[in-house]
């Protein structure tokens, strides 16, 4: 299930200036005070006049159960940004759209703002397990207003089961010169970015997004408490990790003065290389391909995925 929230400035004057894709990081209430949590516009700044995001329910997720369970209209709620880098440089360019699950939000975003302000064709795979996606209509309404223009394919995984490779292939096929937008689960993202590179995309055409399925980091998926190491500064600092919260934000209660700046995965300076264990992070915007290659994760981004995990900030 999903919710889209509308959100209007609550200082008024002129409206909050953002690009197609990029996110606000809303301060959640929790049990230890607020809390950062990020989410994906899916309003377009060339259509809409507040800022909406679409948040689907995540079964155990803090975050999301208060948004749909406690959020109402007439709240104020604090939020930082909006910022990332998940956007396109040139609206006029030919764009390949690739969505699955909650990841359909910030590619709406793009998606509808390449055709109200752009002049390029629009190709869009969406695959969703959801008889009723999230903006399958919307998708259907554009497809009808660009018919010339824009080329969609909402794939109902439920009923239809897995996309076959081949058809990833097909849909992929004949997209050189084009810029490729990913945004769902890695392992379709995965399969694109290679399935696109063999049919002809350049590296630097294929743009990502990624964070945690549902853009709630809270899920039964991880483990609730872990034993953590940390070095930093020379100093060796061990604890229990309460998964509920991000790393950056267990050391800080812990008394550990970890280094940050933004806490929204954007300026890096909480990165750390994952010396043992396995973490996930909600988003990698701070960071590219080869620092990720190299194990190097945003403390501020952070969960655990395993127990027993040691990281280092002195890198």
């Amino acid at each position: 299930m999903s919710l889209t929230v509308v959100f209007e400035h609550a200082g008024g004057g002129e409206p909050i200036e953002y690009l197609p894709g990029q996110f606000l990081t809303l301060w959640i209430p929790g049990k230890a005070g607020l809390v950062p949590r990020n989410y994906s516009l899916s309003s377009s700044p060339h259509i809409d006049d507040d800022l909406h995001v679409t948040v689907q329910r995540v079964l155990g997720g803090r975050a999301s159960t208060w948004i749909h369970d406690e959020l109402s209209p007439g709240m104020y709620i604090d939020a930082d940004g909006p910022t990332g880098v998940f956007t396109p440089g040139d609206l006029t360019l030919d764009l390949t759209l690739v969505a699955s699950g909650s990841g359909i939000g910030p590619i709406v975003s793009i998606l509808k703002s390449a055709l109200a302000a752009g002049t390029g064709k629009v190709n869009l795979l969406y695959l969703s397990r959801m008889d009723d996606a999230p903006f399958a209509e919307d998708i259907e309404a554009l497809a009808l207003e660009y018919e010339h223009r824009l080329t969609s394919t909402v794939w109902n995984s439920h009923r239809r089961g897995r996309i076959p490779v081949e058809q990833l292939r097909a849909f992929l096929v004949g997209g050189a010169g084009r810029e490729l937008y990913l945004c769902g689960s890695t392992s379709l993202m995965n399969a694109c970015a290679e399935l696109a590179v063999d049919s002809g995309y350049e590296q630097h055409q294929i743009h990502r997004e990624d964070f945690l399925s549902g853009t709630d980091p809270i899920s039964d998926s991880l483990p609730r408490v872990v034993k953590a190491k940390v070095q930093l500064f020379g100093e060796t600092h061990t604890w229990a990790w309460n998964n509920e919260a991000v790393l950056l934000e267990s050391m800080l209660e812990q008394g550990i003065a970890a280094p940050f700046s933004c806490r929204s995965g954007i300026c890096s300076a909480c990165q750390c290389r994952v010396v043992a264990g396995d973490v996930v992070m909600n988003r990698a915007d701070g960071l590219d391909p080869e620092q990720i290659e190299q194990n190097i994760v945003l403390a501020c981004q952070s969960h655990a995925m395993s127990e027993g995990v040691e990281l280092d900030f002195d890198i």
